[in-house]
């Protein structure tokens, strides 16, 4: 039975790629609910290209951040860095849209996915029939070509509330059934291919162009004087005149043969070593106090937000910005009727620089809380409200956990939605819903069925996730792993105040104890089985595969040790082709280190 519901969504996963679908969506979703119901952990779930619409897929070849550079002198200081000498660069705009991948198999086009997290993103396919995108390509093999999702400056998609392009880019791309003739309005631009053999990123963008992508500026710099250059015309020109909005430029080594050699001197988990992207200073505005508003947080904590006179600072119309907290109100004394300096942090998040107070201090500071009226008490830099039963608190707690538990197509609004009509009141609450029992305007089987898939699959997390979702102020899972925190018991014994987040882990888990109990009993929380490395360590080189965070946990799995770099002390190197010559191949055999391929291994 498991085996025949498989081969059902296979075929029409792949029927729908070909636009032949076999099936309505509705169905679809219903098999595959049915399928993980039967079987919540099955490959199917895994494979690459295959993800519903919506669905997470790994990306082959991870979407890394950037390395930040805030003027020339420190591109200069990179540069020599990783390099002996001076080489040619591609400099490039770095766009501030949406980043997505393109996958073409066969000359034809697979699927589209978000960045994410970087290892894994979102399938937004259902863009591919509004959008500038070719459906296909020239070449036969596996290609994945990238680039950025935008609303162009000079588009005519209605925009009253003056909101980023970016923002209004990701609302547009999040649609999924209705308003899709929208679409219309965004753009992609490519600046990046992966499976071709192209010795040069300016080779890639040519090849990118030639099979009808729209590609990005570009320019060819070979000294630092050039950079400068470049860098004094995109602030006082290009920024303006580019289609596309861009918080700053791209530094990238044009020789593609460098790049593994340059990533092989340092260990790669945030960003490449081989480019940086060089930012401009924050534009600012002077402007108007008219308010501030009051937010109640997941924590409690009241967040004051300033309502100012409208102002347009790269090209977004600001009328809203933090003040962080109460104590900063204070500091800054600010009112109605103050004049305000706002700036947009590297171009995209507005914040507070300063204030010209008229009045000793502000009155604007509440006493009660503007969600439940409880009385709001002092707790370092924040006023806070203690209320449990705070209903703005509580909603935004929910709404925090189903972010952290990946449930992406849960929102916000869903999420008050069910707490207004009184289905959930705590956490635990989303994990007793039933289908039977829901009746709301706009949730029909289709979203009530996908509500419940996602939060079924996300009621098996380790402890360290578990915690790290508790909405703990500074406690991640990494810093729940360096507290040594790595079963249940070792959660409620835990009772070591020397670091702040081991405070705040103690204080939670004493003011919280009873419905930590009450989520916990909803919940399958594994322990983290302690793993010595006993064997060696183990590098990666090419393509794997699968996903690199799924393969390193295979390592790991195996009494491994993961390490980015080839030295001494490495055991294994992993490639596609042992008879290869990839920088990081030539230097392991020089110190005669095993090399292994991938399907030997694993």
């Amino acid at each position: 039975m498991i085996q025949k519901t498989v081969t059902k969504l296979i075929e029409a996963k792949e029927a729908y790629y070909n636009n032949e679908p076999i099936m309505t969506d509705e169905d679809f979703d219903y098999l595959e609910y049915t399928l993980r119901q039967m079987d919540p952990d099955n490959n199917y779930f895994n494979l690459v290209g295959v993800a519903p619409i919506g669905d997470k897929i790994k990306h082959q070849y991870p979407m890394l951040s950037m390395a930040k550079a805030k003027s020339v002198s420190d591109v200069e200081v990179w540069l020599k860095k990783i390099l002996d000498e001076r080489v040619h660069l591609i400099i490039e705009p770095k766009i501030d849209g949406l980043s997505a991948s393109c996958i073409y198999e066969n000359g034809k086009l697979q699927y589209i996915v978000t960045r994410g997290d970087g290892v894994e993103g979102r399938n937004i396919s259902q863009i591919k029939d509004y959008i500038d995108i070719p459906k296909t390509i020239s070449v036969t093999d596996r290609i994945e070509i990238r680039g950025e999702l935008f609303i162009p400056q000079n588009s005519d998609f209605p925009n009253p509330e003056g909101k980023p392009l970016r923002n209004l880019a990701v609302g547009l791309v999040n649609r999924k059934d209705t308003g899709l003739e929208d679409l219309k309005y965004l753009k992609f631009v490519a600046y990046q291919v992966f499976g071709s053999d192209k010795e040069t990123e300016m080779e890639k963008l040519l090849f990118i162009k030639d099979n009808n992508f729209n590609i990005v500026e570009s320019f060819v710099a070979k000294s630092i004087e050039d950079i400068q250059t470049y860098f004094n015309d995109y602030k006082e020109h290009y920024r303006t005149v580019w289609e596309y909005e861009t918080d700053g430029l791209i530094i990238i080594v044009n020789d593609c043969k460098l790049h593994e050699e340059i990533n092989a001197k340092y260990t790669v988990s945030h960003h490449n070593h081989y480019a940086i992207a060089l930012k401009p200073e924050s534009e600012s505005m002077w402007t108007i106090v008219n308010d501030i508003t009051w937010q109640v947080s997941k924590s409690g904590s009241v967040i004051p937000v300033v309502n100012i006179d409208p102002v347009t600072i790269g090209g977004a119309v600001i009328r809203n910005v933090t003040a962080n907290n109460y104590e900063n109100v204070k500091k800054l004394k600010i009112n109605i009727g103050d004049k305000i300096h706002v700036a947009r942090s590297n171009d995209v998040i507005p914040y507070l620089i300063e204030t010209i107070p008229s009045f000793d201090q502000s009155n604007l500071i509440p006493k009660l809380c503007p969600s439940c009226d409880n009385h709001l008490i002092e707790k370092g830099v924040h006023i806070v409200c203690d209320n449990p039963k705070c209903e703005e608190k509580n909603i935004q707690l929910i709404t925090s956990w189903v972010k952290s538990c990946d449930m992406d197509q849960v929102s916000e609004s869903t999420v008050r939605a069910l707490y207004n009509n009184q289905y959930i009141k705590y956490i635990q609450d989303l994990y007793v819903l039933k289908a039977k029992h829901i009746s709301l305007d706009g949730f029909g089987d289709k979203k009530i069925t996908n509500l419940l898939a996602q939060i079924e699959k996300s009621r098996t997390m380790n402890i360290q996730q578990f915690i790290a979702r508790l909405s703990i102020n500074l406690v991640g899972e990494k810093a729940v792993k360096k507290l040594g925190i790595n079963t249940i018991d070792d959660f409620f014994n835990f009772n070591d105040r020397q670091s702040v987040v081991g405070q705040n882990i103690i204080d939670y888990r004493k003011e919280n104890e009873k419905q930590i109990e009450n989520l916990i009993q909803y919940l399958h929380i594994e322990d983290i089985v302690s793993k010595s490395a006993t064997k060696g360590k183990v590098c990666m080189t090419g393509s794997g595969p699968r996903g690199r965070k799924e393969l390193i946990k295979e390592i790991e799995d195996k009494g491994y040790e993961f390490t980015d770099s080839i030295n001494k002390e490495t055991s294994i190197l992993l490639c596609e082709d042992v008879n290869g010559s990839s920088s990081k191949l030539e230097k392991a055999k020089k110190l005669g280190i095993q090399l292994m391929n991938y399907s030997e291994f694993f």
